[in-house]
């Protein structure tokens, strides 16, 4: 059984194989994709394994039970199951409010370090406004490496008081959006569906 889950990992490129002179003996090793999986692979620690942990909390994977009535009846799985949002829930769950600021740590890492490798849209900005930027991780990548860049962080209180401090950055923990007015760059991942009509109004 193994050995098929590891055959069909090496189809897809999620891992490599070596063949000893016994066609029967295997030996598995990571790829430049299964690498990302593994924690502490990488120089600075980070990796995708704490993003698996959160699609397979038991919280999560819960909500699959009620994707058919989802899709009949309407609404989404998880509300279904545990009665609110997936948010929701994480602000009132300290233990799975770690485990997904921990995951979207990870991710985050990985993909803004990517594009500071190539990306120079950075170098002539004074000011960048992270909109959704949970407990920083974004910013302090780019003013670490602009230090002349002011980033400011710009999520939910619940979240904010999570985050550590990072010099030239401030969090803001309440919804003034007025600020986007005056900054040169604002980064917006998917944060509407957190925010209410009237909140997207202002």
């Amino acid at each position: 059984m193994i050995n098929r889950i590891c055959s069909l990992l090496v189809h897809h490129g999620v891992l490599g194989v070596s063949l000893d002179d016994d066609i029967f003996h295997r030996r598995y090793c990571l790829t430049s994709v299964s690498k990302y999986f593994a924690r502490g692979n990488q120089q600075d620690g980070v990796s995708l394994a704490p993003l698996m942990d959160l699609v397979l909390d038991k919280v999560y994977l819960d909500g699959w039970s009620q994707l058919k009535n989802a899709i009949l009846e309407g609404g989404l799985p998880f509300n279904r199951v545990h009665g609110m949002h997936a948010y929701e829930y994480a602000g009132r769950d300290g233990r799975l409010s770690q485990v997904f600021n921990t995951a979207m740590f990870s991710r985050t890492a990985i993909i803004v370090k990517k594009i500071l490798e190539s990306f120079k849209g950075f170098e002539n900005l004074k000011q960048v406004v992270d909109v959704g930027g949970g407990i920083g991780v974004a910013l302090n990548l780019i003013t670490s490496k602009y230090p002349n860049i002011k980033g400011i962080n710009f999520d939910l209180p619940r979240v904010i008081k999570h985050a550590p401090s990072f010099p030239v950055m401030m969090s803001l923990r309440s919804i003034i959006f007025e600020i986007i007015l005056w900054c040169f760059c604002v980064i917006s991942p998917k944060v509407t569906f957190n925010l209410t009509s009237s909140l997207i109004g202002i």
